[in-house]
């Protein structure tokens, strides 16, 4: 059985997120008999012996993770929910090594749910897929899969994409090496451009 990529977004009421934060040390630490009380919802030692990497912003948490095709995604939001105080989640899920995307969205209001990235207009979550004819792109950093940079660009141009040089209001993708450039990050950031790493580049064109 293969792992799906889980991506998932949650906000979470202020007075709750005391246990997010407990449940994301206790995933860490594989801390199986403290997280007990989720084997209502999925089976806890199996579903949660992952590499859990968890990042906050303005109270938005980022939850990103590999699990066994087995954990259903809509048993984990209804967790996130019913016992770590979600009001609104956004995930998407890549279902095996090559397949497709999965998107959830949902919040308080059952009612309000979506299943499609194009039905709703998504708070945090991007399209993972990428379009590469529409793409303007920017290459930054040391590159451990390709022996120049001219070499990665030569390969996302025979994609449909176009490379630029520099970073513009034009551009929509930067992709980041090792020793990525500050100078080109913070413009991408100040700029809200996609920024996507190496690692993520190569499991995308794996697919292509």
């Amino acid at each position: 059985m293969s792992e799906n990529k889980f991506n998932v977004y949650v906000e979470i009421t202020e007075d709750k997120s005391g246990k997010l934060s407990k449940f994301i040390q206790d995933v860490q630490s594989k801390n199986f008999e403290a997280l007990s009380y989720a084997s209502e919802y999925f089976e806890v030692d199996k579903h949660l012996d992952i590499d859990l990497s968890a990042s906050e912003s303005d109270g938005i948490h980022n939850l990103k993770f590999y699990a066994w095709g087995s954990l259903v995604v809509e048993n984990f939001i209804s967790f996130l929910f019913d016992e770590l105080g979600a009001i609104t989640v956004e995930a998407a899920v890549f279902i095996g090594d090559c397949g497709e995307y999965d998107f959830h969205f949902a919040d308080e209001d059952e009612e309000d749910s979506f299943t499609e990235y194009d039905e709703h207009e998504w708070n945090w979550l991007e399209d993972p897929s990428i379009d590469w004819e529409s793409e303007n792109i920017v290459l930054s950093g040391k590159f451990e899969n390709y022996e120049t940079r001219d070499e990665l660009a030569d390969e996302l141009i025979d994609l449909g994409a176009n490379v630029q040089s520099s970073i513009s209001k034009k551009t929509t993708l930067l992709i980041t090496g090792n020793k990525v450039g500050a100078s080109k990050l913070n413009k991408a950031n100040e700029l809200s451009i996609r920024i996507i790493s190496e690692s993520e580049l190569m499991e995308i064109i794996e697919c292509v």
